[in-house]
């Protein structure tokens, strides 16, 4: 079967362009290109290895953002298109769709959120699965408590246009599928889409546990623990995360406490960069940046901790630090879709006093052990490979009517 896939960002697992988003579009090609012969359709730079050991055929089209804000708000508005959506378009790959003749492709993949921009170039004698990472309208709230006339009217601008956008890119796509229930559940009761399916977020390599030894001695700075947060903090959401467990959790740590952890926020450095002069004393905090071997770099660390709060979807940064067997302390917001519990497979904070509680639990040896032994096991379930390739040829024959 002939598969035409559509991706605004380039898969990507292990160059310095990667993100959870480029690592997940990669694995859901890799998953793909099994049963199907794919072409795939994206923005450069395509660099990661794989694509030339795979063979699979890509086509890179140069995007032509549209700057000017006014002009993008009208055509969001006119259009039902998330703002920042526009900066992402290819008028090259719209042209491609429109001209595309019957019998070159059986189906079409829509990788990711954004690749939905497409949804009205691709004929209608080309069925289409609409993959979402992401449901826009799932959050809680566009502004925040108090805000400004200006902000409120912001924040109503990207609701109306996120709502827009899941309403109609859901109804025109064939089949969607989503990486958690409560993302199929939403568009389910929300959008009745008939055919709405669930495709959880994998990273496109399986990560390597790390033993019991790293787990059981400090590894880190003047023989402190090694606690790491894994995210790129160019995204708004891990920076706010980042920023807000250096202001409201270290200082509500004893001293004593502090310096028994040094903290390292690996990925993409958050911009500004948060001011690390004026922390509680007793403090050990760097950002290291982007890191050439990422796996030796979680297996120094004896705790991970992911400070994320809103959003949905499943996390790659939480299957990367759960499935390398890190014991770790999370918002609830960062688990969504994983079958975890509370102080089995990791400890679950929400308070600034909640995660102080969780690190100053986390020094005993005997429970970085034991969460790690039943995080490992949670993920060897829920990672497993074998299915996936077939599930997602099954989707592709039923909206193509060979079922």
């Amino acid at each position: 079967m002939k598969a035409l896939l559509l991706s605004a960002s380039a898969p990507d697992a292990t160059t310095k362009a990667q993100t959870g988003t480029t690592n997940w579009i990669l694995r859901l090609t890799q998953v793909l290109h099994k049963k199907h012969e794919v072409t795939l359709i994206t923005t450069p730079p395509v660099n990661d290895p794989w694509f030339e050991k795979s063979g699979v055929k890509v086509i890179q089209h140069n995007p032509a953002p549209i700057q000017n804000g006014v002009v993008r708000l009208i055509k969001s508005l006119l259009y039902g298109i998330y703002p920042s959506i526009w900066l992402l378009h290819c008028p090259e790959t719209s042209k491609f769709l429109k001209d595309l003749p019957p019998g070159r492709f059986d189906v079409c993949w829509i990788l990711e959120d954004y690749g939905g921009i497409y949804l009205r170039d691709i004929p209608r004698h080309l069925p289409v699965a609409f993959h979402r990472s992401y449901v826009f309208s799932m959050q809680d709230t566009f502004w925040e408590k108090g805000a400004s006339f200006i902000k409120r009217l912001q924040g109503w601008y990207r609701q109306s246009t996120a709502i827009a956008f899941d309403r109609w890119t859901t109804a025109r796509a064939d089949m969607v599928s989503a990486g958690t229930p409560e993302s199929c559940e939403f568009l389910k009761k929300n959008y009745r889409h008939k055919n709405v399916e669930c495709i959880p977020v994998k990273p496109s390599q399986r990560p390597t546990p790390t033993t019991e030894g790293n787990l059981k001695e400090p590894l880190g700075p003047e023989k402190r623990m090694l606690a790491v947060y894994l995210a790129d903090m160019r995204f708004v959401r891990n920076a706010d995360g980042a920023l807000w467990f250096l202001e409201k959790v270290l200082p509500l740590m004893s001293e004593s406490l502090r310096k028994s952890y040094h903290f390292r926020f690996l990925g993409r450095k958050p911009d500004p960069l948060p001011k690390l002069n004026d922390l509680p004393s007793g403090s050990s905090v760097e950002f290291t940046g982007f890191v050439d071997n990422l796996t030796k770099s979680l297996h120094e660390a004896q705790v991970a901790f992911i400070p994320v709060f809103g959003g949905n979807g499943v996390r790659i940064k939480t299957l990367t630090l759960l499935g390398t067997g890190l014991p770790t302390v999370s918002t609830p917001d960062a688990l969504e879709g994983l079958e975890v519990s509370n102080e089995r497979e990791v400890l679950e904070a929400t308070r600034p006093e909640d995660f102080a509680k969780a690190f100053e639990m986390l020094l005993d040896a005997n429970l970085r052990q034991q969460l790690s032994r039943n995080s490992l096991q949670a993920m060897e379930t829920f990672l497993g490979e074998e299915e996936d390739a077939e599930k997602a040829f099954a989707f592709s024959q039923h909206i193509a009517g060979r079922q």
